[in-house]
């Protein structure tokens, strides 16, 4: 999930901007330094998941995920529509960077197209399956400690629609104690590195350990880092 104007139906109008993306479970390895056989058996969070085909690559390798997104309240039909209009957004905005290797833009979006595919056979937004659930941080509708490992893809740190430390904190009450939050990318939209060592204080001040990795996904736009936060024994 990136930027732009959401549907007048979405029940989150403070969420002014978003971009449906469809990244695969491959570019989730990436950028988060796990690998998918390793959430066999796992609850996992897919926070926000957008058209991703993560949740469905995740569940055929055994991990039990759900997956959340202000604009799960939409048909598969209205989201395909909207997918197709962002993809072209969001690599519209890359074509104009000659810094960035057009074969490698052009690979890219064919891997989306795929992963959208693989999205849409998954999607039930009618109530059939808790995978796809129409929400947003900081907010989830989900008890305390329900998840291992929470995943959060180009939201937190990059862009305003949400306020860092209470959307961490709010992972923080869904992930269990040993249980890990994953964030990337630590900059904002416009490329300005994120104070990350302020999160890291609070972090270790109530009681929990945060970590920044140096991940393959995005070296190349300057966006090679992550955020392992591994939950303490209790929150504050």
């Amino acid at each position: 999930m990136e930027v732009q104007q959401p549907p007048r139906s979405s029940p989150w109008p403070d969420l002014d901007r978003l971009i449906v993306s469809s990244r695969p479970a491959r570019d989730y390895e990436l950028m988060f330094a796990l690998e998918l056989a390793a959430l066999a058996g796992r609850r996992v969070l897919d926070c926000p998941g957008g058209a991703s085909s993560f949740a469905a690559e995740a569940a055929d390798a055994g991990a039990d995920v759900s997956a959340v997104d202000p604009l799960y309240v939409l048909s598969a039909d209205e989201l395909r529509r909207r997918l197709a209009s962002d993809v072209e957004l969001a690599f519209g905005v890359h074509d104009e960077r000659p810094e960035i290797d057009s074969d490698w833009l052009a690979e890219q979006k064919e891997r989306w197209r795929v992963a959208g595919e693989r999205f849409f056979a998954d999607y039930r937004p009618d109530g059939r399956t808790r995978r796809y659930q129409p929400a947003v941080l900081p907010d989830l509708p989900f008890a305390d400690a329900e998840f291992d490992v929470a995943l959060v893809s180009h939201l937190l740190f990059t862009y305003d629609a949400v306020d860092p430390d209470a959307g961490l904190r709010e992972l923080l009450r869904v992930v269990r104690p040993g249980g890990t939050i994953r964030i990337h990318p630590l900059v904002a939209s416009d490329g300005v590195p994120y104070p990350v060592e302020r999160v890291l204080a609070w972090l270790e001040g109530d009681g929990h350990r945060g970590e920044v990795v140096e991940v393959p996904y995005g070296k190349a736009r300057g966006v090679g880092r992550s955020l392992i936060v591994t939950r303490g024994a209790a929150t504050r």
